[in-house]
């Protein structure tokens, strides 16, 4: 289930820009009968060894629709889900433009079992225009 060297980009290949609204959807496949995923997380550190408690940028979502995004497929029944998640202009405090982060998107499934979906690299360029209004 877990894809390894992944990267956040467009269709493209371009890398999201800093303070963007940026959205990074994923469809799960490989759920068993039974399963349905819970709760999902997107998390970004400088380094893999650092805790939760250290991540530049952590994101949870469930089913319910909030500002950090949704489960908007949990999978019950079937054997694939969608998870959405929402990068907000507010959730870049701590990440700066042209550096290379390390990411992960992790699922709880309801049966307890913990999946990672991927594990990568993730890099947002530059803003050139900065006007807000």
């Amino acid at each position: 289930m877990t894809t390894y060297d992944a990267r956040i980009v467009n269709a493209e290949g371009v890398p999201p820009v800093i303070d963007d609204d940026v959205l990074i959807r994923r469809t799960i496949t490989g759920l068993t009968a039974g399963q349905y995923i819970t709760t999902a997380w997107f998390t970004v550190k400088q380094r893999y060894k650092q805790t939760d408690e250290e991540a530049l940028l952590q994101l949870e979502i469930t089913t319910a629709p909030s500002l950090a995004g949704q489960i908007t497929d949990n999978g019950d029944g079937k054997v694939t889900g969608e998870v959405e998640f929402w990068v907000h202009d507010e959730d870049y405090a701590n990440l700066l433009p042209d550096k290379v982060y390390v990411y992960d998107v992790q699922l709880l499934l309801s049966d307890g079992t913990i999946a990672t979906l991927e594990v990568g690299e993730v890099e947002w360029t530059p803003q050139v225009t900065r006007a807000r209004s």
